[in-house]
C-alpha cells in the first residue's frame, strides 16, 4: 500500500474528529475520504467552500462560479414566498453563516498569501491538508513501526504532524491567531458584490427567493473566521448591524443566525442586547448551535469512539461510499492494535490542544452542561486563566440564552427557529446513539431545550407533553413519529421541526428555505399554526437537487427524442415540480416526492442526459473486501495481524 493511501486513510480518522464543524464538516471528512486533495461537492450544499487558486492582487477572491438555480426557478417552487400582490416586510436581513461558510487565507511575513510545500495557496478555511508534507513526516516511522511491529515513533510523528496541519488556526493563551489569518469580508450589500462574491454568497445560503421578492440591496452576508473569539464576533456582529442600518437608512435589521451563527448571536445578546434590541426586527434561528454540540463536548472529554466495531468495522466505510473504506479496514490491521490505538489517541489529543483549547470558538462549541467539567480539564492553572475568563463570559452567555431571547422578545422582537432532528450523530464520539440530533448538533441545542428520545426511540405509551413552556394544553406538540416534545422547547409555538434532515444538507431543502423566507418577508407575527402549509412538524427533502434535474429536463430538446420519451421527460417534469410547489412535506408527501425525483431521473438516463447512477455494491472489489473485511471482524475482533499470529503462538 503506498504512502499516499495510507496517509490518507489516516488524515480521515483524524480529520473526523472535527466532524462537529458547523456547517457544514461532515461533508469534509467524506470529501477528504475521497481524496484530500481534492475537496469538492458537483452540488454543493452549505458548506466549506472552494479555494481560489490565483487571488487577485487587492483581495482574495470568492470561489469559481458555482451552478446555481435561476431567479425563476426558485420562484417556482417557492410555495411559501408571498405573491406579488402582498404587502411585504422589507427589512434588510443579515445572514449569520455556519462554520466553514467563510472563506479565510493564511498570509506570510511579506503580507503574500502563504502557500505549502505543493505551492498550494494555505486555507484557514476550508481546512487545509499538506499531502506531500504528511507523506514526508509519516512515511519512515510508518514503515519502521510496520517491518518491527511496534511503535517506532509512529505517535509521536502522527502527533506532530497533526499539530502542524492544523496549526493554520492556532491561538495563543488569550484566543488571538498566531498566524497571519484572513477572512474574505463583505461590506456591503448583495447587489453591490461582484459576481464571484455574489455566486459565493448563494451557493452558501440559498436565498435568492428573498431577494427576489425584496430585492438584493436588502441581503448582507456577515463573513468571520470560525476559528476567533466568539464574544469578539459578537461586537463585530454589532458593529455590521450599525452599518446596515446606516447604508439602508433603516432603524432594524433581520437577523439569520445558522449553526455557528447561533453562538455568535448568544454573544450579540449577552453583550448587547440592550442597544440591538431597537434595531432587530426579527430574529430567525436555522439549526443553531445555541448550547454547543454534544460531538464537541465529546472531543474536549476525549470521549471518542475508539471502539473495536467503530475503528475496524463501521467508522471507514461510513466515510468512504466505495470499497476502499473496507480496503482501509483491511489496511488498518498491518499494524498491531495497541500501536493503532496509541497514535490516533496521541493524534486526536495534539489536534485538540492544536486547534480547539485556546479557541474561544469551538469552547463556544461545548455544551453548558459540559463546561465546568472541561474547563476544569483543559484550563486550570494561572497560564490558562485568560482563557478560562473569555470561555467563561461565553458560558454565562449560553446559561443566559433563554433571558436574553425573552428580552429580545418582550420588545417586539419576533425570534423563530427552524431545527432538524432524526438523525444520529455522527459515530465519531462514543455518545452518539444518546440523542435526537441532526447530525452534527443535538436537538436539545438547537431546538432550545425541546425533549426528545435517541433517534430510533419512541416515547412511552402514555406519555403526555411537558407542556413547559407551551400555553395552551390543546396544542399538540408531539412529533409524528413520537420521539420529540416541542411543548419543552422554549420558543415552542415559533419552532419548525424537520425530521429525517441532516444538518449539513440543510441549505438543500427547498422547504426550509422557503419558510425562512417566508418568516422574513412575512407581516404576519405567526406562529407554528399559522400557515396550514408550514405545519410544526415536516419531512426533509433535497429541493435544491431535485431543481438540478428539472433544470437539465429543461435544456433537452424534445424534437431529437422519440414521442414516447418527450411525453414522459415532460410529464416527469411536470409531477416533479407540482411536488415542489407543495410546501408542507409529510410522510406521504415525501414518498410521492421521491417517487418523482425517480421517475425523471430514471428518462434523464434513458435519454442519455445523465450516466446511470453507479452501484458500489456491484463493484466485485467492494463484495470481495466488504466480505474480507467483515469476516475478520467478525472471527477475530479488533486486533492487528500480528495480534492473532501471537495468540496462535500463546
Amino acid at each position: 500500500m503506498s504512502g499516499k493511501t495510507v496517509s490518507k486513510i489516516f488524515c480521515v480518522v483524524l480529520a473526523a474528529s472535527l466532524v462537529f464543524s458547523a456547517g457544514w464538516a461532515a461533508s469534509l471528512v467524506r470529501d477528504v475520504g475521497r481524496d484530500i486533495a481534492a475537496m469538492s461537492d458537483p452540488e454543493p450544499a452549505p458548506g466549506p467552500g472552494t479555494a481560489p487558486t490565483s487571488p487577485a492582487a487587492s483581495e482574495v477572491t470568492a470561489p469559481e462560479e458555482q451552478t446555481v438555480p435561476a431567479v425563476a426557478e426558485w420562484k417556482t417552487v417557492a410555495a411559501g414566498s408571498s405573491d406579488a400582490s402582498a404587502v411585504l416586510d422589507d427589512t434588510p436581513s443579515i445572514v449569520v453563516p455556519g462554520i466553514g461558510q467563510s472563506l479565510t487565507f493564511m498570509y506570510d511575513e511579506n503580507g503574500e498569501l502563504a502557500r505549502d510545500s505543493s505551492g498550494d495557496v494555505i486555507t484557514g478555511w476550508p481546512l487545509h491538508f499538506d499531502v506531500k508534507y504528511l507523506v514526508k513526516q509519516l512515511i519512515f516511522p510508518l514503515l519502521g513501526s510496520l517491518i518491527f511491529q511496534t511503535d517506532m515513533g509512529l505517535s509521536d510523528a502522527a502527533a506532530s504532524a497533526l499539530s502542524e496541519t492544523f496549526s493554520v488556526n492556532a491561538k495563543d493563551a488569550n484566543g488571538y491567531g498566531i498566524n497571519d489569518v484572513r477572512v474574505v469580508k463583505y461590506m456591503k450589500s448583495v447587489a453591490e458584490l461582484d459576481e464571484e462574491d455574489k455566486e459565493y454568497v448563494y451557493k452558501e445560503i440559498p436565498l435568492r427567493g428573498y431577494s427576489a421578492l425584496v430585492g438584493e440591496e436588502n441581503l448582507y452576508y456577515f463573513a468571520y473566521n470560525s476559528f476567533d473569539r466568539t464574544l469578539d464576533l459578537g461586537d463585530e456582529l454589532y458593529e455590521y448591524i450599525e452599518m446596515v442600518k446606516a447604508q439602508r437608512g433603516t432603524d432594524k435589521v433581520n437577523l439569520v443566525a445558522i449553526s455557528l451563527g447561533g453562538t455568535i448571536a448568544n454573544a450579540l445578546l449577552e453583550r448587547h442586547k440592550e442597544e440591538v434590541a431597537g434595531s432587530i426586527n426579527k430574529l430567525v434561528y436555522i439549526v443553531p448551535a445555541v448550547d454547543g454540540s454534544q460531538i464537541v463536548g465529546d472531543v474536549f472529554a476525549e470521549n471518542f469512539n475508539l471502539t473495536d466495531a467503530s475503528v475496524y468495522s463501521e467508522l471507514l466505510p461510513s466515510l468512504m461510499d466505495d470499497y476502499t473504506g473496507y480496503l482501509a479496514n483491511l489496511a488498518l490491521r498491518l499494524l498491531p492494535k495497541q500501536v493503532l490505538l496509541d497514535t490516533l489517541t496521541k493524534g486526536l489529543r495534539a489536534v485538540i490542544r492544536t486547534a480547539l483549547v485556546n479557541t474561544p470558538s469551538m469552547w463556544a462549541l461545548v455544551p453548558s452542561g459540559m463546561y465546568p467539567e472541561l474547563s476544569a480539564k483543559w484550563l486550570s492553572g494561572e497560564e490558562n486563566a485568560a482563557m478560562r475568563e473569555i470561555t467563561g463570559e461565553y458560558y454565562r452567555a449560553q446559561l443566559n440564552r433563554f433571558a436574553n431571547v425573552q428580552y429580545l422578545i418582550d420588545r417586539g422582537v419576533w425570534v423563530s427557529d427552524i431545527v432538524d432532528y432524526d438523525f444520529p450523530l455522527y459515530s465519531v464520539v462514543a455518545s452518539w446513539t444518546d440523542y435526537n440530533a441532526d447530525g452534527v448538533i443535538h436537538l436539545g441545542s438547537t431546538s432550545f431545550n425541546a425533549y426528545s428520545v435517541p433517534t430510533g426511540q419512541t416515547f412511552p405509551e402514555g406519555y403526555s407533553q411537558k407542556n413547559t413552556y407551551c400555553t395552551n394544553p390543546s396544542h399538540n406538540h408531539i412529533s409524528p413519529e413520537n420521539d420529540v416534545d416541542a411543548s419543552a422547547g422554549y420558543l415552542c409555538e415559533y419552532t419548525w421541526y424537520f425530521s429525517h434532515q441532516g444538518h449539513e444538507s440543510t441549505g438543500r431543502n427547498d422547504v426550509i428555505m422557503n419558510l425562512a423566507i417566508k418568516l422574513l418577508t412575512s407581516t404576519d407575527h405567526a406562529d407554528v399554526r399559522t400557515w396550514s402549509e408550514y405545519p410544526q412538524f415536516m419531512m426533509g427533502r433535497d429541493g435544491r437537487t431535485a431543481n438540478n434535474r428539472i433544470s437539465e429536463a429543461l435544456d433537452v430538446d424534445l424534437s431529437g427524442l422519440s414521442p414516447v420519451d418527450a411525453a414522459e421527460l415532460e410529464a416527469a417534469v411536470n409531477e416533479l415540480r407540482e411536488l415542489l410547489s407543495t410546501s408542507s412535506v409529510t410522510a406521504e408527501d415525501f414518498a410521492r416526492f421521491e417517487a418523482a425525483f425517480d421517475r425523471l431521473n430514471d428518462i434523464l438516463v434513458k435519454i442519455g442526459v445523465r450516466a446511470p447512477e453507479e452501484d458500489p455494491t456491484a463493484d466485485w472489489k467492494y463484495v470481495f473486501f466488504k466480505w474480507m473485511s467483515d469476516s475478520l471482524y467478525n472471527h477475530i475482533g479488533g486486533k492487528g495481524y500480528s495480534d492473532i499470529l501471537l495468540d496462535l503462538f500463546r
